[in-house]
């Protein structure tokens, strides 16, 4: 049942995230690094102010909402009316610091900045769907609405060939997004109400979730602010085109948080389910990553065009760490499940210095392969934080955690290994990839890392624990 609305989940927000990958795509190769740039800032600087807007309470109503069934529609308008308020007073700073700071694209942080609006009521409404098992339909509205955000971004484009039209197109796909959403949930939330001390008790119980919010993403946005504010608009774009490639993957842990979650919330935490799903996500992480490392330049230059050669290397340094970082993604949600919203705090702080200092120390000298480097490390001590929090689930399972490490160690040599081989026959590179992808499935599935039972175990089928996924 869990992979089921897992994958229906994963279709229609992977469809999704595809067409707005596409849309960018085409937007970075009509707009040029430069203008391209430009977008990415104020895609990031907004990025940071959805985190402050939305102040820790989706993660918050999502735990709520899977055990709160009465007062759903109090909690729902009240968290909305909260993130309103957060949203017209970030929307005024951020439109006054780059009026001020960078006031070349003060109308271009005011146009993007409306979806905090349309987030506002957005993620609480996403929360109750995926809260009340209608995951599915989350991720058919986010289809609809990106469909719309590419027709809108095509057209918008050949009009204009600015930042502005790009942003403009996601405003609209946000706003069909948000308006499926309601029509979804309509008959649980109905009409718009607030209750002063439901909003009172889910802001005192949100400031940790906020913080950690703020503290575990911060670190995938700080490198592009600091690399504007030390380099240039080409710069920004090019490792803005490199950053797009590792969203788009990032998809896959993404979708597994959003499904699990409400079932770690409501349920015994168990330790099996979920090292079954630390296997599945390293093992997706480090194929993502062998493609990546292997192909990125060559997906950047045919996908994005020669004007964006800079951006192949960063996304190479990036792709090293996909598979800690799919675990990473993870790991937050199921943090915030066991109520660990401190220990969540603590770890991305550390995360998010060792960035600061890494970005302060390497982008003036190497530029955006320097942002990703310091991204690199920052996933690492993110990591380092999460699996001291975790050891005593994993103390007894010191054997299968190196069992899988040196599965997939050589398993990753075997395919490199096989690319080499092949690369000395000057053969086009998608022979290359597709060996070195069937060399690694094929020695993990020569190594036993997986039994039918493990995939029965994850669906509650015959064989496994009908308990806690977690």
């Amino acid at each position: 049942m869990q992979l089921r609305r897992a994958a229906l989940f994963f279709g229609g927000d992977t469809a999704a995230r595809m067409l707005a990958f596409f849309a960018v795509i085409v937007g970075a190769r009509v707009l040029g690094p430069h203008e391209f740039g430009r977008f990415t800032l104020v895609f990031a600087v907004v990025s940071i102010c959805l985190l402050v807007a939305d102040f820790g309470l989706t993660p918050l109503i999502m735990r709520r909402l899977s055990d709160e069934f009465a007062s759903r529609r109090e909690i729902v308008w009240s968290a909305s009316s909260v993130n309103l308020g957060l949203a017209t007073i970030t929307y005024g700073l951020v439109l006054t610091g780059f009026g001020i700071l960078q006031h070349e694209d003060a109308v271009l942080v005011g146009l993007y900045g409306l979806v905090l609006f349309l987030h506002a009521l957005g993620t609480s409404v996403d929360a109750l769907l995926l809260a009340t098992d209608r995951a599915a339909r989350v991720g058919a509205n986010r289809l609809v609405g990106n469909v719309v955000l590419v027709a809108t971004a095509a057209a918008a484009l050949a009009s204009n060939p600015a930042a502005e039209s790009l942003v403009a197109a996601f405003v609209v796909g946000a706003a069909v997004k948000v308006a499926l959403g309601v029509v979804a949930a309509r008959s649980t939330i109905g009409k718009p109400t607030f209750a002063v001390d439901v909003a009172r008790t889910l802001v005192r119980a949100a400031v940790p979730f906020a913080l950690a919010a703020l503290t575990s993403f911060l670190y995938f946005r700080a490198d592009i602010v600091l690399l504007a504010a030390l380099k240039d608009d080409e710069s920004v774009g090019q490792y803005g085109a490199a950053y797009r490639f590792l969203d788009g993957l990032l998809l896959v842990p993404v979708a597994l948080a959003y499904t699990f979650f409400p079932a770690w919330t409501g349920r015994t935490k168990e330790s099996r389910h979920t090292f079954l799903l630390v296997k599945i996500l390293v093992v997706l992480g480090t194929l993502g990553a062998f493609v990546t490392i292997i192909a990125g330049p060559y997906f950047c230059r045919a996908i994005l065009g020669s004007d964006y050669w800079a951006a192949g290397r960063a996304l190479q340094i990036l792709a090293i760490g996909l598979p800690v970082l799919f675990v990473d993604v993870v790991a937050v949600w199921f943090a915030f499940s066991h109520g660990r919203e401190w220990a969540v705090i603590k770890i991305g702080a550390v995360a998010l210095v060792v960035n600061l200092a890494s970005n302060l120390l390497l982008i003036p000298r190497y530029d955006l392969n320097g942002a990703a480097v310091a991204t690199l490390l920052s996933e690492v001590a993110n990591f380092l934080g999460y699996a001291v929090l975790f050891r005593h689930l994993a103390k007894n399972r010191i054997r299968e955690i190196l069992g899988l490490a040196l599965r997939v160690g050589i398993a990753t040599t075997a395919a490199a290994g096989t690319v080499f081989v092949i690369g000395l026959g000057s053969l086009p590179i998608v022979v290359d990839v597709a060996a070195g992808i069937a060399m690694l499935l094929a020695v993990l599935a020569l190594s036993g890392l997986f039994t039918p039972s493990d995939f029965r175990q994850l669906s509650g089928g015959r064989g496994g624990s009908k308990r806690a996924l977690a």
